[in-house]
């Protein structure tokens, strides 16, 4: 069932505009970035403990090191040496735990653009082959037409296709695991929708998401993502 959905599944002319827009401003909006990923599913649950899980955070990486842990320590040993021992074992995990988020998202970060490091590289093998696939992200109007290739150049085409669907899909499980920057992630939403402005692009990656077997919420948000880069408000005219 959940197959023949997406089979069938075309986000209608006023989700599209939306999800365009909130692309459009959401390097400069926090707000828009938020809205963005929740209605993507980038981000689940409720979108108001989201939000101040994100700023207790970034308030706990700006201010909080190991200095100022030792030295709110000695403030409050100097007052009451028992709880000057609990507030230091909390401050110690918090500092650990900031740590560790910090670390993993720089790795994320630096294994994201090894992904896409192997996608752009494809391209630049298979210029011929994928320019249709690819052109219009160069400012080339890359004109596609159904045409007879061989299993292998088919072959070919659909790794490349499948490279980026999975890059995406990277970011979304860590993007939903709170393990990945928001700036990040609206990055990696905005080279897929670009990408999707190819008509070849758009054709192989609707027939890969039902063969590919994605989990039902980021398939979703694919096809939201293609109808955005191949129907973008500009080209809604029926």
């Amino acid at each position: 069932m959940i197959v023949a959905n997406l089979a069938n599944l075309r986000p209608d002319r006023t989700e599209i505009n939306t999800l365009y827009q909130l692309i459009n401003v959401a390097d400069n909006s926090v707000a828009a970035r938020f809205e963005l990923l929740f209605r993507l599913k980038f981000i689940f649950g409720s979108i108001n403990i989201y939000k101040a899980r994100f700023y207790v955070l970034n308030i706990l990486d700006t201010y909080l090191d190991p200095i100022v842990a030792v030295v709110i320590t000695l403030l409050i040993s100097a007052i009451d040496q028992k709880w000057g021992s609990t507030v230091f074992f909390i401050l110690a995990f918090l500092v650990a735990y900031v740590r560790w988020v910090r670390s993993q998202r720089n790795e994320n970060v630096e294994d994201a653009i090894m992904r896409k490091d192997k996608a752009n590289s494809m391209i630049v093998e298979y210029t011929e082959l994928l320019f249709p696939y690819t052109g219009n992200v160069f400012g080339f109007e890359a004109r596609y037409t159904e045409q007879h290739i061989d299993d292998i150049k088919r072959a070919k085409i659909d790794m490349y296709v499948f490279t980026e669907i999975d890059n995406l899909e990277f970011v979304f499980d860590k993007s939903r695991a709170r393990l990945i920057e928001d700036r990040y992630t609206v990055r990696a939403i905005k080279i897929f929708v670009a990408r999707a402005e190819n008509e070849g692009f758009f054709n192989v990656a609707r027939r890969l998401i039902v063969s590919g077997r994605y989990n039902e919420d980021f398939s979703q948000a694919i096809v939201k993502l293609l109808y955005v880069g191949r129907f973008e408000p500009s080209r809604l005219t029926k």
